[in-house]
């Protein structure tokens, strides 16, 4: 598959209206997702270096879970979303995504780890948890 900008070149060369909304959608709705490198450089901005992605999953409209493991054995679950509204003042605290069109899936969340670069985290939220 092409890249989404090649792509989206195409489209404006020819004109095609149909093409070219059924790709914005694409990209308004899939917009959370990150690609490999990005989940890196925002995992290296937790100071999280190592870890291993286990899975990701998109669990509602505009958010998706990255899943990762350490090598000593802790899990860890990286939140990305455009809108992140989670305040969590104790832990452990449980973290359920049931939205029936999407994957379900719920964490016991241990600890918030903060972020050393804000602005390379802006719409994440990165958790220790267990199941």
């Amino acid at each position: 598959m092409a890249s989404p900008l090649i792509r989206f070149n195409r489209i404006l060369k020819t004109k095609d209206r149909q093409e070219l909304s059924v790709f914005l959608f694409y990209v308004i709705i899939n917009h959370m997702y990150l690609t490999k490198s990005e989940r890196i450089e925002i995992i290296n901005a937790y100071d999280c270096k190592g870890l291993t992605e286990d899975n990701h999953y998109q669990v509602e409209p505009d958010t998706w879970v990255y899943l990762f493991n350490s090598p000593d054995g802790k899990k860890y679950v990286l939140i990305a979303a455009d809108y992140l509204d989670y305040e969590f003042d104790h832990f452990p605290k449980l973290l359920r995504f049931d939205n029936d069109e999407f994957h379900k899936i719920d964490f016991i969340l241990q600890r918030e780890i903060l972020s050393l670069d804000t602005k390379k985290t802006t719409n994440s939220a990165l958790f220790e948890y267990t199941n």
